[in-house]
């Protein structure tokens, strides 16, 4: 008996005033990224994030000041920075969506997959008038 998969969720995007190739689609994974969260700011820099950077710079140094100034020890640092990365990593795939917008950039479709593979391939069978022969 086959065992039961979940399927994943992607958004696919590419930009629309050129014929794509399968190197110029990015596909984005709906839901949490486990990358984002545990490379939280070599993350964000790797995708080009760069206000969503600065932010998490800017939040890290306010915790550590912030902390230091009520008076908290580095347990309730490290339990604030913790929740901070958790939140990364719920809103990064948002936000890597977001960039590729502002880069031009378009949703072409929303598929699903086992894996990324799978849907890679589920995206290019159904829509192969949108890549370059």
């Amino acid at each position: 008996m086959r065992r039961h998969s979940s399927l994943k969720l992607f958004t696919v995007h590419i930009k629309p005033d050129e014929k794509t190739n399968e190197n110029d689609m990015v596909f984005v994974r709906e839901g949490f990224s486990w990358p984002a969260f545990i490379l939280t700011i070599l993350w964000t820099l790797y995708h080009r994030l760069w206000f969503l950077s600065c932010v998490i710079v800017l939040v890290n140094v306010g915790l550590v000041y912030g902390v230091d100034l009520v008076g908290l020890d580095a347990a309730a640092l490290s339990i604030f920075q913790f929740a901070f990365q958790l939140w990364v990593g719920y809103v990064a795939n948002d936000y890597l969506r977001e960039g590729l917008t502002q880069q031009g950039y378009v949703t072409a479709a929303v598929v699903s997959g086992e894996n990324q593979s799978l849907a890679e391939r589920r995206f290019l069978d159904q829509h192969a008038h949108l890549v370059a022969a």
